[in-house]
């Protein structure tokens, strides 16, 4: 699965390593976890950078994420959040197909692509805002797969750290 997604020099490391690499300052790190709930997740700061600037490249994401739908023939879904720029982003895609893709920056839409699914109404009905902030995110991952804010206090077993390097 690492070599899917483009993570080379993977060695296999407990969780906790793992996640720390993905947040290492090099920003190059991934952590690609094993199955969870049928879902592999791959987290890394250099994801986020998938988007390229926010202002030019973001509509490259969405065709970045069906790319890798189609070439691993399964369903792929991408998070992403950043606290300090208020940057949220969305994209799923299923074998090649791009279902829905969504980003906000700054109080401005980047991008928003396809119909807005059941699951993302039904997290904004939970919220008293429409402001999409990082629990909004993170909800909605666990509606589509996992939301991996709620991964502390399980069994967690290793997975593989390795350098992300993003294809154009």
């Amino acid at each position: 699965m690492a070599s899917g997604v483009g993570i080379t020099d993977v060695a296999t490391v407990s969780w906790t390593a793992g996640v720390e690499a993905a947040y290492a300052s090099d920003g190059r790190s991934a952590f690609v976890t094993p199955p969870i709930d049928g879902w592999v997740l791959v987290a890394g700061v250099t994801l986020f950078g998938l988007a390229g600037s926010m202002k030019t490249d973001t509509v490259k994401l969405p065709d970045r994420i069906r790319r890798l739908s189609e070439t691993l023939s399964t369903q792929v879904q991408y998070f992403a959040t950043h606290r300090v720029s208020e940057a949220h982003q969305w994209v799923s895609a299923d074998k090649g197909v791009l279902v829905r893709a969504f980003s906000i920056g700054d109080g401005e839409v980047e991008f928003d692509v396809g119909a807005r699914t059941a699951a993302e109404k039904e997290v904004a009905s939970s919220f008293k805002s429409d402001r999409v902030d990082e629990d909004w995110v993170l909800r909605l991952a666990g509606r589509w797969s996992v939301d991996p804010g709620k991964l502390d206090g399980r069994w967690l077993p290793r997975g593989l750290r390795g350098v992300f390097a993003p294809g154009p």
